[in-house]
């Protein structure tokens, strides 16, 4: 799912295609949180757990909110420059952040039903939430 015009011309297909689908879980999450959450708290969650991700994964310092969705054109063209990024590792750390500070604030089983509408297999949401 594109959300603007840019070419992953730079990136290895192979990568181009996990990024792609990474994006899309995320992306349905992200609209998962905002409905049950508000677009501002979102926001504020996304902003934490991209803090606390880029730590482990600066390619996703890139990553910015643009008007209620996501813009993921600086993020491919930092990974097109920085070669060796685990992507799934990275999006799957950058979903865990994000449901664990949303069972923290509504409990498990709300982040497990947000978690599972964004696409997360019952596996990921088992570790993500420490079960």
């Amino acid at each position: 799912m594109n959300l603007y015009n840019f070419q992953k011309a730079e990136l290895p297909m192979r990568q181009a295609a996990t990024l792609e689908q990474c994006e899309s879980t995320l992306i349905a999450l992200r609209t998962n949180l905002v409905t049950a959450l508000g677009t501002s708290t979102v926001d504020v969650l996304f902003d934490r757990a991209l803090a606390e991700v880029s730590h482990t994964y600066p390619a996703l310092s890139a990553l910015r909110p643009l008007r209620g969705n996501f813009s993921f054109r600086e993020l491919h063209e930092r990974l097109a420059s920085e070669p060796g990024t685990d992507v799934p590792a990275a999006f799957s750390a950058l979903t865990g952040v994000l449901l664990l500070v949303t069972a923290r604030m509504l409990g498990k089983v709300v982040a497990r039903k947000l978690a599972g509408a964004g696409g997360a297999t019952d596996d990921q949401e088992g570790y993500w939430l420490g079960e």
